[in-house]
């Protein structure tokens, strides 16, 4: 979608039919559904007969397998989704050096761009600009994890961990062999990654090649610390609060003596 010209309605792709039960139809034949699936009275597990041996757990066991595939698929259009916006970014900064409209630029170029992600979207400003700065980290900073991204050997929620764990080497000599490395650790895990495996990984590898980086992180998360209260419905309210670990046990022990 060009930043100039005409400008194209998004709202009828909404509500015009998915494509999407179309292109899960591979992946989802020969599950049975749930209505086909035998009473587990029907099938009783003996000590003779291994409990994955009975066709209510072979359908299970298939259940479970596609519910993998579709979260691998999750991943993949992750990717996707960052290369559009990679594409979209690309595409103004075209626009701005031909010189040919100047109008958009009234406005901060990465803002205007995150602006109409969330208009298509739906999403808040804030949110549109995490989208944005995401796809240029992965395609700027992390061109391997992001093919690991589209292999599925990472998920879409868990590449933001590595982003940010990643955040000060951007731009340095040192970042094409982190990318390098996280992506063979990556591909050589067997299971799914859980989120403190993934920073820890990815805090060994940046800590490996620059062990003041690891440091700078922690100072700048420090720095950063913030509350938030606001009120929540039937006369309650939220209490949000970013500290150190230390304190945090400290602050939840006060809290619990309170509630």
């Amino acid at each position: 979608m060009v930043m100039t010209g005409e400008r194209v309605s998004t709202a009828g792709l909404w509500s015009s039919p998915s494509v999407w039960p179309v292109l899960l139809e591979p992946i989802l034949a020969g599950i049975p559904d749930s209505s086909d699936i035998p009473n587990s009275s029907d099938t009783p597990a003996t000590a003779d007969v291994p409990l994955a041996d009975g066709a209510r757990d072979e359908a299970v066991n298939e259940s479970l397998c596609a519910m993998i595939d579709l979260e691998r698929g999750k991943s993949y259009l992750a990717y996707e989704m960052y290369g559009q916006a990679w594409r979209v970014a690309q595409s103004v900064r075209r626009v701005e050096s031909s010189g040919t409209d100047h109008s958009w630029l009234l406005c901060d170029e990465h803002a205007q761009v995150a602006a109409r992600f969330a208009h298509c979207l739906s999403l808040s400003q804030r949110a549109a600009e995490e989208l944005l700065s995401h796809a240029i980290a992965l395609h700027t900073r992390l061109p391997r994890v992001l093919l690991a991204l589209r292999d599925g050997q990472i998920s879409a929620d868990l590449v933001k961990v590595v982003i940010s764990h990643t955040e000060l080497v951007d731009g340095r000599e040192i970042a094409a062999d982190v990318d390098a490395e996280i992506a063979v650790e990556l591909g050589l895990h067997r299971g799914a990654w859980l989120w403190w495996s993934v920073a820890t990984m990815v805090d060994r590898i940046v800590f490996r090649h620059d062990r003041d980086a690891v440091r700078e992180r922690r100072r700048r998360a420090t720095d950063g610390r913030e509350m938030t209260a606001r009120p929540t419905r039937d006369e309650m309210g939220r209490l949000s609060v970013t500290m150190s670990a230390e304190d945090m046990a400290v602050a939840v022990a006060g809290v619990r003596r309170l509630a």
